[in-house]
């Protein structure tokens, strides 16, 4: 396990960074990538991980919720659900006022809505530390976002039994066998490419005795 979430937080770093040559300087990275290899595909979770649950007590707060769960998603690959969750590692409720209150015990934390959506944001992720670095034993003043969060991201998901959320290509997906059923021209060409080596492909040999 150690192996995928290192594997997946530098698959992170390097989607996040990666030039793709002078073609990618006139052309946005997402339609390189859609062009070249279908897109990105997210690989569905294993049935032991547990994921983070995201609840909106205030009646208009999901949007907020909705932003926060994208960046965890795609930021630092934790893997969170809206709405109640029977798997859930923890669970972050929004509310409309009241204190901001993380209760280690339960892994649950409570937080009220800010009067501007930076001040919301700011607000579950100091939730997030918290639960997060306690699950690990560290410090919650570390921020995810460094070098050393990156550690505390690690160590908090493998004692929480949370996999993290792999994104690679939809042409990887296809070689590996789980990639979802096409949905534009590039992904239905590597697909039926794939399908085509797959049938092509020769018979494997049997170990000499």
């Amino acid at each position: 396990m150690n192996r995928n979430i290192a594997f997946a937080f530098a698959l992170a770093a390097v989607a996040a960074g990666a030039a793709f040559g002078q073609e990618a300087k006139k052309v946005p990275i997402k339609a390189v990538v859609m062009r070249r290899s279908g897109g990105f595909v997210y690989q569905p979770l294993p049935e032991w991980s547990k994921v983070v649950s995201l609840i909106d007590r205030t009646g208009d707060g999901r949007e907020a919720l909705e932003a926060f769960r994208r960046e965890m998603e795609e930021d630092l690959r934790i893997p969170s659900v809206m709405g109640a969750a029977t798997n859930a590692a923890f669970t972050v409720e929004l509310v409309k006022d009241g204190k901001l209150t993380v209760d280690l015990t339960d892994g649950k934390a409570v937080v009220p809505a800010g009067k501007t959506d930076e001040e919301t944001q700011a607000r579950l992720w100091k939730a997030m530390f918290a639960l997060f670095s306690a699950n690990a034993g560290l410090s919650a003043k570390m921020n995810f976002k460094s070098q050393e969060g990156m550690v505390i991201g690690r160590r908090a998901m493998e004692a929480a039994n949370i996999s993290p959320v792999r994104r690679t290509t939809y042409k990887v997906a296809c070689e590996e066998g789980w990639a979802p059923p096409p949905t534009n021209e590039y992904q239905r060409a590597i697909w039926d490419a794939a399908k085509a080596a797959a049938t092509n492909a020769p018979a494997a040999t049997p170990p000499a005795k």
